[in-house]
This record gives C-alpha cells, sequence and structure tokens, in this order.
C-alpha cells in the first residue's frame, strides 16, 4: 500500500457515450499522485477500444477484463488489486470536478477519525445539461440518522480508506444495485461517515433507467440491508450470513409484462420468499402506483 496515493476505481459498462468525458476529468486532477482502475464489466459497445486507446496515452490507467461481470464483483477486484492508501470511486458516465481528489485527500489526512468521506453532487441530464444540485448532511451525527432511513452518500463521489476493506470484506452482490447502501450501513457499526459539503461531481441521470428494473432492485436491495443493520443492532452482533434470493431481474419483469398489479404480485413473492419482515414496502408500492 502507498503512502497517499490515490487508487481510482470505475466500472464500465457500455458506457461509450460519456466514457472520455469521465476519463479526461480523473486524468486531469490537480492531485497526480493516482492510479485509474478501469474494470470492463462485459460491454458490448466500444467502451473497451476507449479504455485500451486512453491506457496507451496515460500510463497511469490500467484496464482490467472482468470474467465474471457483475458490479459488486468488479468493485471487489478494483480495489484488490489496487495499490492506493485511499480508494476512490467514480463511475463511468459522470465528470468529477479537478480538485476533487485534492480536496479528499486533504480533508481525510486532516481527519484521521473520517473513514468514508462523499460530496455534494450536481445532477445533469444525458446531455451534460444542469438539472439541480442535491446537498448531503454533512456531519457524522447528522448523517447516520439520515443514513438509518436511506443513502445520503453519493457513491461515485466517495473517497475511502482502504483499510475498511480488510474488516468489511467488500461490496455484497445481493443487494445490488444497492451494494454502496449496504456498506455504508455495515461500515456505521465501526467507522465515521462525512460529506464535505462541496460540490464536487456531476452526476448523470438518465431518463430510461427511471421506473425500470433497476429502481426496484434498488429498493428491495435497500431495503434489506435497513432490516439486517437494525438486526445487528438488536442483537449486538457486527455480521451475518445472507441468505438471499437475488432479486428482480430483467426476464422477470419481461415475463410478468407491464401491468401493475402483475409486478404487484411478483414483488410480494418476492418478499414472502425472502422473509422481509421490516419497513420500507410502502416505497415499493408507491414507485408501482406513481409509475
Amino acid at each position: 500500500m502507498n503512502k497517499n496515493f490515490v487508487s481510482i476505481i470505475i466500472p464500465v459498462y457500455n458506457s461509450e457515450k460519456y466514457l472520455s468525458s469521465c476519463l479526461l476529468s480523473m486524468v486531469n486532477q490537480t492531485y497526480k499522485k493516482i492510479e485509474i482502475i478501469c474494470i470492463e464489466n462485459g460491454s458490448n459497445d466500444n467502451s473497451y477500444n476507449i479504455l485500451k486507446t486512453f491506457s496507451k496515452n496515460y500510463k497511469n490507467i490500467k484496464v482490467i477484463n472482468l470474467k465474471k461481470p457483475s458490479l459488486s464483483n468488479a468493485l471487489n477486484k478494483g480495489i484488490k488489486l489496487s495499490k492506493g492508501e485511499f480508494i476512490a470511486r467514480m463511475d463511468a458516465d459522470d465528470i468529477s470536478h479537478p480538485k476533487r481528489i485534492e480536496k479528499q485527500i486533504k480533508f481525510l489526512k486532516k481527519r484521521k477519525d473520517v473513514s468514508i468521506v462523499g460530496t455534494d453532487i450536481n445532477l445533469i441530464d444525458e446531455n451534460g445539461n444542469f438539472l439541480k444540485k442535491i446537498k448531503y448532511p454533512n456531519k457524522f451525527k447528522d448523517l447516520k440518522k439520515k443514513l438509518e432511513i436511506d443513502s445520503f452518500v453519493a457513491h461515485p463521489s466517495v473517497m475511502m480508506r482502504k483499510k475498511i476493506f480488510s474488516k468489511l470484506k467488500g461490496y455484497r452482490y445481493q443487494f445490488c444495485p444497492a451494494e454502496d447502501y449496504d456498506l455504508w450501513l455495515r461500515a456505521l457499526h465501526y467507522y465515521k461517515i462525512e460529506n464535505m459539503g462541496q460540490t464536487l461531481l456531476n452526476y448523470r441521470q438518465h431518463s430510461n433507467k427511471m421506473g425500470s428494473v433497476m429502481d426496484l432492485q434498488t429498493i428491495l436491495g435497500a431495503t434489506y440491508a435497513r432490516e439486517l443493520y437494525f438486526k445487528r443492532l438488536k442483537l449486538k452482533i457486527k455480521s451475518e450470513k445472507i441468505k438471499f434470493n437475488r432479486l428482480v431481474k430483467m426476464k422477470d419483469v419481461i415475463n410478468i409484462g407491464v401491468k401493475k398489479h402483475k409486478i404487484f404480485i411478483h414483488l410480494m413473492n418476492i418478499i414472502q420468499k425472502n422473509k422481509f419482515k421490516g419497513f420500507g414496502y410502502l416505497k415499493m408500492l408507491e414507485l408501482i402506483m406513481t409509475k
């Protein structure tokens, strides 16, 4: 592990439209002690060729082909191969502020008590147009209360101390695409999480994802992660074995069609199958009835 060195982890899947902008925002960071680890996650567009071109022009970009593509596998692989004392997350369709890494490492070096730090974000659309600014709670005391309700940390904006992963054992695939929220809730048992209160990331919002299978997966994964968090608190334990059937798959949505009552029945079957008992399911019903 190299002291003061930052490993930036970027999973890449069918990101050819935005990938160059993302990578340029990282290679042009004012803080230069970085490596950029790009995990090619089974793309079928031109993403891999873009990555290879960048890796030839910038020696600090490393490209990894994942044999078993998945977001959690990509993140864990990148972290495992990283050399940095710090891990920074980035998504392949977002854009980082030029001083993002510099500001975050300065914050973590000053605040030894904080292990994970995120930032505020600008939401942008598919064409890069500004939509709105999102501000998150800054201090750990306030953020902890919010995290017990929902995720108030923007995953692609975070920087973390790599040593936390020896205890947390990485991202858990059962919760994807809410794998970040599960990580934050597990981290709360051991570490402080804060947000900087500075806007250092342009986060791209895709209209075609709204109301999609991704929403359903996220809500189910987040709800289960929240249940386990409160169970750990109640039983005064720090970990548990996950016995969890995979969430909603695209083929499931295709098979059941688009009628709301069929989606409702399908989700209720998932809840019953996994023996969900906690709160949070009103969010699923709200999602179904408002789409």
